[in-house]
């Protein structure tokens, strides 16, 4: 992720129950365990720097919503200018919000995407969601015509999103998640 902005940008995430909260505005009162967060990066790296995660360790990082979150301050010098938010990807089905409304949702973590803000000044919350991929993997599909010995979830088909973390015996896990 950049920001054409000059400015400060201190990440945080947290981990929540699938679907728990559907806006930022719910995340003021939710008792979510905050942690510092690298982005670009994952929730699995996160969990690693705060040395909540180590090797080996099996939790299913699909099976939660990651909420990302960071306040940016807009540098006097940039005030009122028009300001672009690039994204290189997001990891897999995602929203995004500026000071508290939606201004994208994705379901390709492939995808490059540019958010034009508009003229900025002061300060400003971006937020990413990163909804847990269990449910909707767990979701009735179409019969696949053939079936993949590479990960044991069928239903990834239907996603666009890496298979690494996501196959036995091939690329560490966890899973990627997160912006």
């Amino acid at each position: 992720m950049e920001a054409d902005t000059p400015g400060s940008m201190r990440w945080m995430a947290a981990a929540a129950a699938p679907g728990s909260i559907t806006s930022p505005s719910e995340l003021r009162v939710a008792e979510l365990h905050w942690i510092p967060a690298t982005v670009p990066g994952t929730a699995a790296g996160a969990l690693a720097v705060a040395g909540a995660w180590a090797a080996g360790d099996d939790r299913d990082l699909d099976a939660e919503d990651w909420w990302f979150r960071a306040d940016v301050t807009v540098a006097t010098e940039c005030a009122g200018q028009d300001h672009v938010l690039r994204l290189g990807g997001l990891a897999t089905v995602a929203e995004v919000f500026l000071d508290g409304r939606r201004a994208l949702s994705s379901s390709n973590m492939f995808r490059a995407h540019q958010i034009d803000t508009g003229p900025l000044a002061g300060d400003h919350e971006i937020v990413i969601c990163c909804r847990a991929l269990r449910p909707l993997l767990d979701q009735k599909h179409p019969r696949p015509r053939w079936k993949t010995r590479l990960v044991p979830d069928q239903s990834l088909r239907w996603f666009r999103t890496t298979f690494l973390g996501r196959m036995p015996g091939f690329g560490p896990i966890p899973a990627v998640v997160g912006p």
